[in-house]
């Protein structure tokens, strides 16, 4: 007997409503006809910047399907979702972090990277927009860090706009967005910037508890050749050899799982800060009273 194949409307579905367990079957299924279901992917990611509240409210809080597109669709390098996730990332923190979860701090910067196509404009707005939310625009600023490193004809621009961002008066003292650029410069090995690095520590321009001067050089001297970089990155967000590899770890994915580890992102949804503090573990520069109070004590000297 012959058994019709599913559509890509019916093969995307599976990856919707709630998802207690890595639905990996189901992501098999998808993956196997990705091409064909580009389309019905990027439908699940337009729903959800058409009508945000009611995307959530429809999926549910134990729902990944977002999540499960993304995923595929960095995967499959589709550009044609580039500007959709450019504008479901301009919604209010609130709104982006029940979303997305942890994958704002853990894939974001490698989805905008991978569905870029090259284009490093859209990324550079959304880094530059201090209405974003800053842990969105330091994703935005690993991204711009990986087009510089993954194409030579890109490197010199990419310094130029990361040390703008470091050095840019408007930004607020220890913001992650001048902090993400500086850690990127270190990454992508550029010894030119060690002065200029060192002089936005002495002015307090990143965040302390991510980098002091006693890294700059340690960082440089470790850093790897042109490409290194990205490769690294997209070896741990996006492998080749294991399609399931950068999702099916999260905790809300344990079948007895502790949402107290902060090792472990946490499912859409939950509140992450509660998981910390019950954690008893500061999550570094996540909790924004205590950076008020840290920018308050420095410029009280």
């Amino acid at each position: 007997m012959i058994t019709a194949t599913p559509s890509p409307a019916e093969l995307v579905v599976g990856l919707r409503g709630p998802s207690p367990r890595y639905k990996r079957a189901e992501m098999d299924r998808v993956l196997e006809h990705l091409d064909e279901c580009e389309q019905e992917l990027l439908s699940v990611l337009r729903e959800a910047v058409d009508d945000v509240v009611g995307f959530g409210e429809r999926e549910g809080p134990s729902s990944f399907a977002l999540l499960y597109a993304l995923h595929l669709l960095a995967r499959h390098r589709s550009e044609a979702a580039h500007e959709l996730l450019l504008a479901l990332l301009r919604e209010p923190e609130e709104t982006v972090d029940r979303l997305l979860g942890d994958a704002v701090t853990e894939d974001l910067g490698t989805w905008l990277y991978a569905t870029a196509g090259g284009s490093p404009q859209g990324i550079e707005r959304l880094a530059s927009d201090r209405t974003v939310w800053e842990w969105v625009r330091s994703a935005a600023v690993d991204a711009r860090a990986m087009l510089g490193d993954s194409d030579p004809a890109l490197r010199d621009e990419t310094v130029v706009f990361l040390q703008a961002l470091l050095m840019d008066d408007e930004e607020p003292d220890g913001g992650e967005a001048p902090t993400a650029a500086a850690k990127a410069l270190l990454d992508l090995g550029h010894g030119e910037s060690a002065d200029l690095l060192r002089e936005a520590i002495q002015q307090e321009r990143l965040d302390p508890w991510a980098m002091d001067a006693s890294d700059i050089d340690i960082a440089l001297s470790e850093a790897g050749q042109a490409g290194e970089y990205v490769g690294g990155r997209l070896a741990r967000y996006l492998p080749e050899d294991d399609p399931h590899k950068a999702l099916s770890w999260w905790a809300a994915f344990e079948e007895n799982r502790d949402d107290s580890s902060p090792w472990l992102a946490p499912s859409p949804g939950q509140d992450r800060k509660a998981v910390v503090k019950k954690a008893g573990v500061k999550k570094k520069s996540r909790n924004k009273a205590e950076k008020k109070a840290r920018r308050k004590q420095r410029k009280r000297r």
